[in-house]
C-alpha cells in the first residue's frame, strides 16, 4: 500500500473512532440523565476519556505514519489494550 493509501485508512480509523466514541459518550449521558443513577458509569467515562486523548495523540502523530509505519501498528495496539483493559 502506498503512503497516501496507508494515511488515508489511518485518517478513516481515527474518524470512526471518534464517531463511535461520541455516539458511546451521548448514549451513556442520556442514560444516565434518564435513569436513576443506580449504576455507576465513571469506567465507562474513563475509557471514553482514554479514547479521546489517544485519539489526539495519534492525529498530533499522523504526519510521521510515512516515515515510522510503526506508529500505525501501535495505534492499534493501544487501541486493543484500552478495549481489553475496559473489558476486564
Amino acid at each position: 500500500m502506498s503512503d497516501s493509501a496507508v494515511r488515508r485508512r489511518v485518517v478513516q480509523l481515527m474518524t470512526w473512532r471518534l464517531v463511535i466514541t461520541t455516539i458511546l459518550l451521548g448514549s451513556a449521558a442520556g442514560i444516565q440523565l434518564n435513569t436513576s443513577a443506580t449504576a455507576q458509569p465513571e469506567p465507562l467515562y474513563v475509557l471514553i476519556g482514554w479514547i479521546y486523548a489517544l485519539s489526539a495523540g495519534y492525529a498530533l502523530s499522523l504526519r510521521l505514519t510515512a516515515r515510522a509505519p510503526w506508529l500505525v501498528d501501535a495505534q492499534l495496539a493501544l487501541d486493543a489494550l484500552a478495549w481489553r483493559r475496559s473489558s476486564g
